[in-house]
């Protein structure tokens, strides 16, 4: 596993940008998703922050392979996760080739977990979801979560279906 990686610069408090040594600029953001008019989860009785992960891609100058580049993602978003928080990211109506980075982001999610395990705080459950497609307005939304948490893993099952569900209100969910 690689664990080298770019420095990130944050622009605002939830957005940051990057630029590869071949010139290349990346942003990665977060934007805050608020559950019902509370931001309290029914059932949990507590306040959860949800944030949704994108990258864009704001300059490119080459399309070389730059394993870094995955790796930065992946690694901002596990600093960005604290307690009592979900990560999010989806891809819309994706491509074969966007299918096989989101299987392989979530791979490395779930790698660098072990890293994060070592990190201030590593006595709260970190767990992960993945495998379900939302259909949501006709478009397939692949989609993966990530928490830390105080609670255990009955209560992040529940906890996925609930942040699914007002994310998405009258989706389907199935497996991909």
């Amino acid at each position: 596993m690689i664990l080298e990686r770019y420095e990130c610069s944050q622009i605002n408090e939830n957005a940051f940008v990057f630029a590869t040594e071949l010139g290349n600029q990346y942003c990665i953001k977060f934007e805050e998703h608020w559950v019902g008019s509370s931001g309290y989860l029914p059932g949990i009785g507590e306040r959860i922050n949800i944030c949704e992960m994108t990258f864009e891609r704001w300059n490119i100058v080459s399309n070389a392979h730059d394993p870094k580049i995955a790796a930065t993602i992946v690694f901002k978003g596990l600093e960005y996760l604290r307690r009592n928080q979900v990560v999010f990211y989806t891809a819309d109506n994706p491509s074969k080739r966007d299918k096989e980075l989101f299987r392989l982001y979530h791979i490395w999610f779930w790698a660098l977990k072990r890293v994060a395990a070592g990190a201030e705080g590593a006595k709260a459950a970190f767990a992960d979801k993945k495998d379900k497609v939302v259909v949501y307005d006709d478009k397939e939304i692949f989609f993966s979560c990530f928490y830390m948490t105080d609670y255990w893993e009955p209560e992040l099952d529940y906890w996925f279906f609930e942040v699914l569900k007002e994310l998405y209100p009258g989706s389907t969910i199935r497996k991909y």
